[in-house]
């Protein structure tokens, strides 16, 4: 079940990725084939709940579940609401195209405990709101926010200020963005603490075929510092200016 929280920002910044127009009646059947392109990935397992369409406005709910899980109750649900009026002019969300889709985890479906409690700790109970616009030629804008985290549990404190990711994709599906990590702290009762600031990504990638992707990944922290008060005021450990890169070039060879 922790595997599956941790894969929530990734799932939901590919739940739109690729999808073409979504107004009026091709609403349904766009959401239909984009999960018919995420079954096809191979990476999750997913299907639609229940769809209730409306004139200007639809809701849908979406199983999601690795695909290496056997257990059928290892499993959670996306709620996505979905303004599919090509005109917006609220003033928070003025826009002009063919969608708007927020989708948020639904929080009611999970029975564990532990669970329950994590998600909690989410500020507003709310793990992360995802924003996106879908333009007429079915690009998307995606915003996630992942809210503020604070946890105690057998002596270890767990605090994040949450994190931002931005996505754009093209009807073909190549995907770009980035995000900031916000700060993480984690303080152990009576040992080591740890704190890592400043953290942020860029990534694009481009599916080539049927296997192999364009991939550009880097990543920067600006310090990562492990201290233990009893020991010492110097850190045991710091890590200032860490660049990570991945870069991926592939031809149809």
């Amino acid at each position: 079940m922790k595997k599956l929280l941790l894969a929530l920002p990734l799932i939901a910044g590919a739940s739109w990725a690729g999808t073409t127009l979504y107004s009026g009646a091709q609403t349904q059947p766009a959401y239909n084939r984009l999960l018919e392109q995420l079954n096809d990935s191979n990476l999750f397992v997913v299907k639609s709940i229940e769809y209730e369409a409306g004139f200007t406005s639809s809701t849908a709910v979406t199983e999601v579940r690795l695909n290496d899980e056997d257990d059928s109750d290892t499993k959670f649900y996306l709620q996505h609401k979905i303004s599919h009026s090509p005109v917006s002019m609220v003033p928070e969300n003025a826009r002009f195209g063919a969608a708007n889709i927020v989708t948020t985890l639904v929080t009611d479906k999970f029975d564990d405990e532990e669970t329950k409690a994590i998600l909690e700790s989410f500020e507003g109970g709310e793990p992360f709101v995802m924003n996106t616009d879908v333009a007429m030629d079915g690009a998307t804008t995606s915003e996630i926010t992942v809210n503020k985290f604070k946890r105690v549990n057998e002596g270890i404190d767990f605090t994040s200020d949450g994190a931002t990711i931005n996505l754009a994709t093209t009807a073909e599906g190549a995907i770009k963005g980035d995000g900031k990590l916000h700060d993480i702290t984690v303080v152990e009762e009576g040992a080591n603490s740890m704190s890592m600031s400043g953290s942020t990504i860029d990534f694009a990638y481009e599916k080539i075929n049927e296997l192999y992707l364009d991939v550009d990944f880097d990543m920067n922290v600006d310090k990562v510092r492990v201290t233990n008060p009893e020991l010492s005021e110097r850190p045991l450990f710091e890590l200032q200016n860490a660049f990570y890169e991945i870069e991926q070039k592939l031809d149809n060879d």
